[in-house]
Formats: structure tokens, sequence, C-alpha cells
């Protein structure tokens, strides 16, 4: 084991490398990471652009913007913009749920390697604690 680190320094690590682990599967589906999460996420249901944009924007990095993901997704027919909504076609949930077996528990697997479910969820249920001591608020 490495000397001790802050919280924040584990964060940004594990989730860079999620992130890195994440695409490199994805790929292997043809899918970016972006959108594969505007996927994941139109897979709850219809949603609002504006409500979509919002929602997403934690995920972006400074300038990177959701145009391009959107217009190739609905160029392949996996998502139809409908003003006002963005929502999934069936062959979109048809790639979600293909997407999903295969990088999402690839990813969780990996991560997970040498951890109990106990510890898991130990840790999410102490990360969630931690973001509400810190002001994120449930939807």
């Amino acid at each position: 084991m490495t000397a001790p680190r802050p919280l924040g320094y584990w964060v940004r690590t594990v989730a860079q490398l999620i992130e890195e682990q994440f695409q490199v599967a994805a790929e292997e589906s043809d899918l970016t990471r972006r959108e594969w999460q505007l996927l994941n996420r139109l897979r709850i249901g219809a949603v609002a652009e504006d409500s979509l944009r919002d929602a997403m924007a934690p995920f972006l990095d400074g300038d990177e913007s959701l145009d391009d993901p959107l217009r190739r997704l609905t160029d392949d027919g996996l998502v139809v913009h409908q003003e006002p909504e963005y929502r999934l076609t069936d062959r979109g949930v048809e790639r979600v749920d293909e997407v999903q077996e295969i990088a999402a528990q690839r990813v969780r697997d990996q991560a997970t390697d040498g951890v109990s479910e106990d510890d898991y969820q130990r840790l999410i249920t102490t990360l969630e604690r931690i973001a509400l001591n810190l002001g994120w608020q449930t939807e």
C-alpha cells in the first residue's frame, strides 16, 4: 500500500480510472462514455432537453458539449428528439441492455475484485453520506 492520501485524491483517482476503463469497454461496443451516459439516463425515461443537459453537466469536462454525442445517437437511430424531449427508441433500449451487460458489468467486476459485497455497500453508503454532508441533494 502507498502512503495515506486524502479523500479527494482517491475520489478523483477512482473516477478517472473508472472513466478510462469504461471507455475501453464501451469502445469495444462502439460508444463513447458520454454516449453511454446519455443512453443510460434516457433508459430511465424521456427527458426534456434542458433537464438532460442539467443532469449531464457534472460529467462534462470544461467546454465539452452534448451536441455531438446526441447527434450521433440520433443518427444511429438509438435516440429520437421529439420537442421538447429526448427518448430512447426500441433499438436504443436494446443497445443500453447490451452495453450494460458487457461494459458496465466488466468494469464493476474489475473495480470490485477482492472487495466484499458488504465493503462495497459500506463504501457506497459512506460516499453518499459525505456527498449529503457537502450539500448534495437527491433529486
